[in-house]
């Protein structure tokens, strides 16, 4: 017989998700969605740390998007194979790893240079699935060894599904975005090309705009 979930168990899954769907109404960067979603997690459900990865189909990668406490110098860079690392592990079997200590002697770890969350001692991975795929991995971890109960796993299960489908509505419309402008770059470009006889003026804002795409510095056309 399944055992009912407790009234605190219930309140903290409220709770949960009431802030869940503020985060989620109130962010349409993908980045910060998921920072904020770590946060929420680490807070409630009584992590040090929260990292969230998500998928890349066409490579096959997983790359940390979201991690509380921030670490701002490995979000968007520190990336896993599907299938490496307990992270790759859990999005490649579409399971739930529990480990209540010493999580490093786990032969499926992987460590890290310059990341605390290395020595941490207890660690939860849990998939973030949409229509049965993985997109996602979502890990809790705790510096001290720590029982990770049946309500636990099923509370942060339950959020990983939860909060699937706001991750792919926001970063499709993202991809959206950058497609958009980049069509409006290129008509700029088709019409100021059909419109000036100067090939210097027409080099030089082809570097302009490729630089605004790419959100690097001006550089200037010989």
């Amino acid at each position: 017989m399944v055992k009912a979930p407790s009234l605190k168990d219930l309140k903290t899954e409220i709770n949960l998700l009431h802030q869940i769907v503020e985060i989620v109404s109130q962010s349409n960067n993908l980045s910060n969605l998921l920072q904020q979603i770590a946060r929420v997690l680490a807070e409630n459900l009584k992590g040090d740390s929260c990292f969230i990865y998500l998928l890349d189909h066409s490579s096959h990668e997983l790359t940390l998007l979201g991690a509380w406490p921030p670490h701002p110098s490995h979000i968007g860079k520190l990336k896993l194979d599907s299938g490496e690392g307990i992270t790759g592990w859990v999005v490649s079997h579409k399971k739930v790893v529990a480990l209540s200590k010493n999580a490093s002697a786990d032969p499926r770890f992987k460590v890290f240079q310059n990341l605390p969350e290395d020595k941490y001692a207890a660690f939860l991975s849990v998939p973030i699935t949409l229509n049965g795929e993985p997109i996602g991995v979502i890990n809790l971890m705790n510096r001290r060894s720590r029982p990770f109960s049946p309500g636990l796993i099923k509370l942060l299960t339950n959020t990983a599904s939860q909060i699937s489908g706001a991750i792919e509505k926001t970063r499709l419309t993202q991809l959206a975005e950058r497609k958009a402008k980049q069509l409006e770059t290129i008509a700029q470009l088709s019409r100021t090309i059909a419109s000036s006889a100067y090939l210097q003026e027409i080099l030089q804002l082809i570097v302009t705009m490729t630089a605004q795409m790419m959100n690097s510095k001006i550089a200037h056309a010989p």
